[in-house]
């Protein structure tokens, strides 16, 4: 049994994902950086805000990327990129990650067994899942255009003989009309069957 997954439907998954694993965070960790948990708690709790949360272990040059740590690590408590720019500062993050709610960021999360925990690293967009997640993408794409141009080319096919059978017709040819006909017939019976 093949079960096929909508673009939206793995995106509410994820999304999904992104919120419990945020859930558990907070439940389970004290944060370095108090006003960081509030920060995150509204991530969590802003539905347009986690579509464009995306989890990573390194910082992207220019990207906007939030860095949080628990009490259990050596990494700083609270960072903030956007551009060229950092900040220590939750508040100015927050009203950055607020006024731009539909620019993607990213968050690293530095906690004691990161690297054991299963949803965090399911998570993690690391640059082995992106090209398979754009290569399963393009394998979508492709089969919906190949029908798309086997439609139009069996659209196109009918049309010709449609235009040739009236030619036959208007020059009287019983011959060629019964044959053109008999492929209209086989080609319209070819289009209707399953594939």
């Amino acid at each position: 049994m093949n079960i096929q997954i909508t673009e939206k439907e793995e995106r509410a998954l994820s999304d999904q994902l992104k919120k419990q694993f945020l859930e558990w965070f907070l439940n389970k960790h004290h944060l370095k950086h108090r006003d960081a948990r509030d920060l995150l708690l509204h991530i969590k709790s802003t539905p347009h805000l986690l579509q464009h949360l995306y989890f990573t272990e390194k910082r992207r040059p220019r990207a906007r990327t939030l860095i949080v740590a628990s009490t259990q690590s050596d990494e700083p408590g609270f960072v903030y990129y956007y551009g060229a720019k950092k900040t220590e500062s939750v508040a100015k993050a927050w009203d950055d990650i607020v006024t731009n709610p539909s620019a993607p960021f990213y968050l690293i999360v530095h906690f004691y067994g990161r690297n054991l925990n299963h949803l965090y690293r399911q998570l993690l967009d690391t640059p082995l899942s992106r090209p398979y997640k754009t290569y399963k993408q393009f394998q979508m794409y492709e089969q919906e255009t190949k029908q798309f141009l086997d439609y139009v080319s069996e659209a196109n096919q009918i049309n010709r003989l449609r235009a040739a059978i009236d030619k036959a017709l208007d020059e009287r040819n019983h011959e060629e009309f019964a044959r053109l006909t008999r492929k209209l017939r086989q080609l319209q019976e070819n289009h209707q069957r399953p594939s």
